[in-house]
């Protein structure tokens, strides 16, 4: 019997599966699916970002046995695992998705590298953008700098293809093992109630069911363009990026789910706004494809000469979200308690990380990397390099930390949830700490400055901001 393995990396489900349906299709549905698990890496994510992998992973487990079929599930690093694991096997081909990142189209080359050697062939498919980059004219495959002519040629190429239904699968006798557990790390279930993630798990079941909340029983598209900057509130951003992160969802079931909204509800601001963002993170991907290495350059793609340093008590700091900038502290805890912040939050702490205290914004971007629970590598670079200043299309202004806490807290209601050492403070003495020291103010209420909560870490630059 003819076999062929499939090597799952960040396409974790059956549906929308390019590599699935090629390998169903030319070994008649004799696939063997594989995840490699590498403790290693996964020892350093955050606790909820682990969490959501794990039930990610059983997900698509379920999937698989519900097909017929089951997942394998190898130890170890995939250059070494993999090869080892298709030999014994005596598998004849190894499908899997090609990555866009230099890092990962490496890690995919030792990989097919090593398969190659051994006798067996590859097969490499595109599953993570809403077009085959392989398919775009040259002007979209080395993509302009700017955003704005890059979503002009995108939009002109009409309606990326259709999702495609999961393919037959035939069961494959093997040794199949348990999946890990979060007691394999140590890690108990969280409790942790604040997180905007609240009430969705992984999976791309989940996934489903949370794109047909947002656009169907919901219809929290509607109002996203004006609620997508609330702080607190649960259903105001789509919480469909850990889905898209993981694989649980491809980004065209998501556009074709968008398109239908449009027609059956409403086309409006907001759902322009999601249009554009999906076209956003097709950008990212062919920029990261593009550029290769130069994605991860202290000077980004543009090759950007500033100033940058790199001192260790100001990252701890940061991470830890005591800078005494209250609204930068706040989104700091937030994501180290939930692996999740708003875009806002993001564009803000990584802007005064890089800009404002002049460090190299590649930390930054390792340590989201780690914690946040969509993350999602080309997205993250690209916007690190965004708000570090050092892309084509960088952000023409530095925040005014205060005035955005303003904006966007103006009572500070999610400043004191999660900075509560300050939250007994007045309103505008909480905004007017971020970059001012209070102590006097503070003081009045009991609240000491470097004993409660620390004196603002200092800005390097004071330049116009907004």
């Amino acid at each position: 019997m003819s076999l062929a393995i499939l090597w799952h990396q960040n396409d974790l489900r059956l549906a929308d599966n390019p590599a699935l349906v090629a390998a169903a299709a030319h070994y008649d549905g004799n696939v063997l699916p594989v995840v490699c698990f590498n403790h290693a890496e996964w020892a350093e994510l955050n606790p909820k970002t682990r969490a959501f992998r794990l039930e990610t992973l059983q997900d698509l487990r379920d999937q698989y046995v519900e097909a017929g079929s089951d997942l394998f599930v190898l130890h170890g690093r995939p250059e070494v695992a993999l090869p080892k694991f298709a030999s014994e096997s005596k598998a004849d081909e190894v499908f899997l998705h090609s990555r866009y990142t230099a890092p990962h189209r490496a890690l995919v080359e030792d990989v097919v590298s090593q398969l190659h050697q051994d006798g067996i062939a590859t097969s490499q498919h595109w599953g993570d953008t809403l077009f085959d980059p392989e398919t775009l004219p040259d002007e979209l495959r080395d993509p302009p700098w700017q955003f704005g002519e890059f979503q002009e040629l995108i939009a002109a190429q009409g309606v990326p293809p259709k999702p495609v239904a999961r393919p037959t699968l035939v069961g494959i006798d093997a040794a199949y093992e348990p999946l890990p557990t979060l007691g394999d790390f140590g890690q108990a279930q969280s409790t942790e109630s604040r997180s905007l993630l609240n009430g969705l798990q992984g999976g791309s079941s989940q996934g489903l069911k949370r794109l047909s909340t947002f656009f169907r029983e919901g219809d929290h598209a509607r109002d996203y363009a004006r609620k997508r900057d609330q702080l607190l509130a649960q259903n105001a951003t789509s919480r469909l990026s850990a889905y898209l992160a993981h694989g649980a969802l491809s980004p065209r079931q998501v556009f074709h789910e968008l398109k239908n909204y449009e027609k059956a509800r409403v086309y409006n601001r907001s759902t322009r706004e999601l249009t554009q963002e999906l076209y956003q993170r097709e950008f990212f991907h062919l920029v990261a494809l593009a550029k290769g290495q130069a994605v991860y350059d202290l000077s980004g793609i543009n090759s950007t000469d500033l100033q940058w340093d790199s001192d260790p008590d100001i990252f701890e700091r940061w991470c830890k979200g005591m800078t005494g900038w209250p609204f930068i502290d706040a989104h700091m805890r937030e994501l180290a308690a939930t692996g999740y912040m708003t875009f806002r939050g993001r564009q803000n702490v990584a802007c005064f990380f890089s800009r404002d205290l002049e460090q190299d914004w590649r930390v930054g971007a390792k340590y989201f990397e780690t914690q946040l629970v969509d993350h999602e590598p080309c997205s993250n670079m690209g916007n690190w390099q965004r708000s570090a200043g050092v892309s084509p299309s960088p952000l023409s202004h530095r925040f005014s930390i205060r005035r955005q806490s303003m904006r966007y807290d103006k009572q500070a209601r999610y400043i004191r949830q999660w900075v509560p050492e300050i939250a007994k403070l007045p309103t505008p003495t909480i905004h007017e700490m971020n970059g001012r020291d209070c102590s006097l103010e503070t003081g009045a209420f009991g609240v000491r400055l470097d004993e409660a909560y620390p004196r603002p870490i200092s800005r390097k630059t004071w330049k116009k901001r907004v």
